[in-house]
């Protein structure tokens, strides 16, 4: 356990470093945030603080650099601080829906709007779903034999079928199926629909197979799609100037299955902060990743997060991420697709 001032000197620390990206020294520390101590005082602190693991330094004099530990005790005991304005969040509710009603688009969106907002890199995994159900279905009447069938999934996914009648039909009969096989079905999965009773006519029998059909389509598609924007802001950290490490940052990143196993780890948690070693796949150890769920448990969920140098602004980026996981969600539950 830390005293109270060590605790304190190791936050302005951490915040100092995080924004400077240079070693930061007992006197910076003393005159930026008016500890009410001199700066040899700060200097002992600094040694404890070294000593613990919190922080390293090349020399007893030289200003100190955090450590995992010194981020992680940063991340739990620093007052969380909403740093989005209610105009940033109105514009990204715009961009958002902007994007158009594919989810593809969306996500994709997701991610670059995320990217800009933390300045590293940003990924969005495609939404995952336990059992497909049926939300309702609509149909409507084109031409002659024709009709157009919209099958909407809980998931917000939206499917179009033609369909030929097999005797001629209107839009009120269209809508009377409509509103009959919704009072069956609507709610329901795939197996739970073979459950229910036949339809009456050939028609509502053709209707309920592209149900069937679309259900168990979308349930053997597990994606494994994800969507990534930002590589120019993270290789403009200066962690990244040298050439190994840009390397390795293009190599991770390039590592799609990598990511995809990483994210989908954590695609049910609330908020995840992983720091550098705590990270479980030695090729993100000298990384630090914020990743939490979007969507509803249950039903179509995914995970969306960020992939940053350990030097994060990680209050800045969990934010972030809350809130524009709370923004797809949003859009998951409009439908979508053709």
């Amino acid at each position: 356990m830390l005293t109270e001032r060590r605790g304190t000197v190791l936050r302005f620390l951490v915040s100092e470093y995080i924004d400077t990206a240079a070693p930061v020294g007992s006197e910076t520390l003393v005159r930026r945030h008016g500890l009410g101590v001199s700066s040899a005082t700060v200097r002992n602190d600094m040694s404890s603080l070294e000593e613990a693991g919190f922080i390293t330094r090349f020399h007893t004099s030289a200003g100190g650099v955090p450590l995992e530990k010194g981020y992680r005790y940063y991340v739990e005991t620093t007052p969380s601080e909403d740093t989005l304005t209610p105009e940033v969040r109105e514009s990204l509710w715009q961009r958002l829906q902007r994007s158009g009603r594919d989810v593809e688009e969306r996500l994709n969106e997701a991610a670059e709007s995320l990217a800009g907002l933390v300045g590293n890199i940003a990924i969005v995994t495609a939404p995952r779903f336990t059992e497909s159900r049926l939300r309702h279905v609509e149909l409507v009447h084109l031409q002659g034999y024709l009709a157009l069938l919209v099958i909407v999934l809980q998931e917000a996914t939206l499917r179009k079928e033609v369909l030929t009648t097999d005797e001629p039909i209107n839009q009120d009969q269209l809508a009377a199926l409509a509103n009959r096989l919704n009072a069956s079905l609507a709610g329901r999965t795939r197996a739970e629909i073979q459950e229910r009773p036949l339809g009456t006519s050939l028609f509502e029998t053709q209707v309920r197979e592209r149900v069937l059909h679309i259900l168990q389509r979308q349930d053997q598609e597990r994606s494994t799609d994800l969507f990534l924007h930002g590589l120019r802001h993270l290789l403009r950290q200066p962690e990244f100037s040298t050439g190994d490490r840009f390397q390795t940052a293009v190599d991770v990143l390039e590592d799609r299955n990598l990511l995809m196993k990483v994210f989908s780890e954590w695609e049910n948690a609330e908020v995840a902060v992983l720091i550098g070693k705590e990270n479980p796949y030695e090729a993100l150890q000298t990384f630090s990743v914020v990743v939490c769920r979007y969507g509803r448990p249950g039903e179509a969920t995914g995970a969306l997060g960020v992939v940053g140098p350990t030097r994060m602004q990680y209050h800045h980026t969990i934010a972030a991420v809350q809130t524009v996981s709370a923004l797809v969600g949003q859009l998951l539950e409009e439908p979508h697709g053709s």
